[in-house]
């Protein structure tokens, strides 16, 4: 028998197309199909030729599909319809349209900007900016040509093609270069959603080198918060605006240079900074900016910038000497540091310390009195010799270590409500108030902290009267202590000092023995290894606290009463330094602070102290071999910390004491 395909003999006897759907011809159908499957069924069976027999079967399963897919269709129609999504649509459709304008096909709107032409469509345009819907559908008769012709002003080429492709794809990248052209487009296209990604870009971003640029552009483009914030920044971390952003500022308006010299709380280090910025800011445009002079002067204090400064700078200058009112404040201004140089008492803001003025003091925090352990922290003022509180510490402290890095002032470990803790606290004196940052690994107590490269190190101390000799790093962006290269001797209640930036030495100390050791061994911060350097010389015996500074890079080590010396770094070795010893004030157990070849001593036991802390505290000039006492601090203390520290002056009231 031949085969005759199925599909050609037989064919369904109806059409679902042409026959009315309802109940009755439904049924019908369905069993006219099912009659006429089990019918070629039957045949099948009686066929006796594979070849045949495969063929009908398959056209039978074939059939008997199409019953059930013809009963769900029909259910289909009786019921819901279905809904079908294709994802990602928009996104296929930005990409096609992407294409199309890298084609420059079907484009229908042509941007000219600096002498570029950028072609679009403008139904994605007014898709994505108001400014451009409006444009689009204004209704002039050159907007109903086949291809219209814009040309924009308000940015550069370089941002608007930025723009276009942001339009295009969803995606944009804005740096420092482009973030002022960006807006420039942005906010008159009112396209918000890439305004809001510049302002996100220049919070995230700010820094003393654009601070200036981002108040400027939040003011321009009505961004409060941002506007607040970059002000604060100005004022609290002025310093390094001007290190690095100076030309910014000469750039300023008087407006603007006068808001910044007239502001009580900028923080500045000394008054003449204030000096020097309104010279060079007049400077920089002497023609336009000289007759302006003699309105900033004023705004100077001129009675803090000392003796000298005012006869070897203020007087030469040839901008006070062209103008009769800037003589006049400059001999004032002698006459004042002749007679009342540190007295403030007087009503004029002139006479006045700044508030924001960065004042070098010396801090002692923690300890124990003859009223128990101490919280306090007390500031020293060198220039005024007084002291003032500071906010204390959350809980008592002593037997801790204190170091300063990017002028804040660090705490750590110690014993604390006698438990070695191993707690770390920051204080700000910009806002002046601690802050707990991420505990050490190791709670210890007579422990040493440096810092060196932008990290602190915890160096040595006790733990349970165990010595130790781990070595912890900080990293303050991170706010982490992670443990490095321990030392290559168990040591604690060393004295530390970096060089370099690179280089952290550990010097004497006590081992584990519990006896003061001259051992020298410096730490590479770079390498993570640790060398030997030449003990200290220390033939008449062990000194019991050496008195370590680094002085222009130089590392100098004494007793304050017979020997000094200094380290040569290449040959490895100390060699004696000249200084002109004085009979060192009768104390042990003393907390030093060393600054300029000057050292501050405070408490320590001394043998007419009676058992209890001693209450004084002098300075040493080693230049001058010459002690002078200070005025005494608020407490008598031992085991306490001390450190060189810049606070604002509204912080050091004179009834803080």
């Amino acid at each position: 028998m031949q085969y005759v395909p199925l599909h050609a003999k037989y064919t369904l006897p109806f059409s679902p197309a042409a026959a009315p759907c309802d109940e009755r011809s439904t049924d019908d159908g369905i069993a006219r199909v099912r009659n006429l499957l089990l019918s070629m069924r039957a045949r099948s069976r009686r066929s006796h030729a594979d070849n045949i027999s495969i063929g009908i079967n398959e056209s039978v399963s074939c059939l008997m599909s199409s019953e059930v897919v013809f009963r769900t269709m029909t259910r289909a129609r009786k019921g819901k319809g279905m809904d079908f999504l294709e994802p990602d649509t928009g996104s296929r459709i930005l990409e096609k349209l992407r294409m199309q304008r890298a084609d420059e096909k079907y484009c229908d709107i042509v941007l000219n900007v600096e002498g570029k032409v950028f072609k679009a469509h403008r139904n994605v345009l007014a898709a994505c900016s108001p400014y451009f819907d409006t444009m689009c559908n204004s209704g002039l008769e050159e907007d109903k040509v086949d291809t219209a012709v814009a040309t924009i002003e308000c940015t550069s080429a370089e941002a608007m093609d930025e723009i276009l492709n942001y339009m295009y794809t969803g995606k944009i990248s804005i740096n420092a270069t482009n973030v002022e052209s960006i807006l420039r487009g942005a906010d008159p296209f009112l396209m918000t959603a890439l305004k809001e990604y510049c302002y996100q870009f220049m919070w995230q971003n700010m820094d003393a080198s654009n601070v200036l640029a981002v108040r400027q552009l939040s003011d321009l483009y009505g961004f409060a918060d941002l506007y607040g914030r970059s002000q604060q920044f100005i004022r609290n971390q002025f310093m390094q605006v001007i290190q690095h952003s100076m030309e910014d500022v000469l750039r300023l308006s008087y407006e603007d240079i006068l808001e910044l010299i007239t502001d009580e709380k900028i923080r500045v280090e000394k008054e003449e900074c204030i000096y020097d910025i309104v010279v060079q800011w007049v400077k920089f445009d002497l023609a336009f900016r000289k007759p302006l002079f003699p309105r900033l002067l004023p705004h100077v204090r001129m009675p803090h910038l000392g003796r000298e400064f005012l006869m070897t700078i203020v007087e030469k200058e040839e901008l006070v000497s062209a103008f009769g009112e800037c003589r006049n404040m400059l001999a004032e201004a002698k006459h004042q540091t002749d007679t009342t140089r540190r007295s403030y008492c007087s009503d004029s803001p002139v006479l006045k310390p700044r508030k924001g003025r960065l004042t070098d003091v010396v801090v002692m925090i923690g300890g124990v009195s003859e009223q128990g352990p101490l919280a306090d922290c007390f500031a020293y003022l060198i220039n005024e010799n007084r002291w003032s509180s500071l906010p204390p510490l959350p809980n008592e402290l002593r037997f801790h270590a204190t170091t300063i890095m990017n002028n804040c002032m660090y705490v750590a470990g110690g014993t604390s409500n006698q438990l070695t803790t191993s707690k770390v606290h920051c204080y700000d004196p910009i806002t002046n108030c601690w802050n707990e940052v991420a505990y050490l690994q190791t709670p210890r107590e007579y422990l040493s902290l440096v810092p060196c490269d932008g990290h602190l190190y915890a160096l040595g101390g006790l733990r349970w009267d165990r010595v130790q000799q781990s070595v912890e790093r900080y990293d303050p962006d991170a706010d982490k202590w992670c443990c490095v290269s321990q030392m290559p001797t168990k040591r604690y209640n060393m004295q530390v000092v970096s060089v370099g930036n690179r280089y952290v030495y550990a010097i004497a100390g006590r081992d584990s023995s519990r006896r003061s050791t001259p051992i020298v061994e410096r730490y590479d911060t770079k390498t993570d290894e640790w060398t030997s350097v030449a003990p200290i010389p220390t033939k008449d015996g062990l000194w019991e606290c050496p008195v370590v500074e680094v002085y222009q890079g130089q590392i100098y080590v004494t007793d304050l009463s017979t020997k000094a010396y200094r380290l040569n770094v290449e040959r490895n070795a100390w060699v004696e330094a000249q200084c002109k010893f004085a009979r060192i004030p009768e104390r042990t157990c003393f907390q030093y602070c060393a600054i300029n070849r000057n050292v501050f001593i405070f408490g320590g036991w001394g043998e007419r102290s009676n058992n209890s802390p001693i209450s004084d505290a002098c300075i040493f000039n080693q230049e001058l071999g010459l002690w002078s006492n200070i005025a005494p601090p608020p407490a008598s203390t031992l085991a306490s910390a001390c450190c060189f520290l810049q606070v604002p002056y509204e912080f050091l009231s004179e009834n803080g004491t």
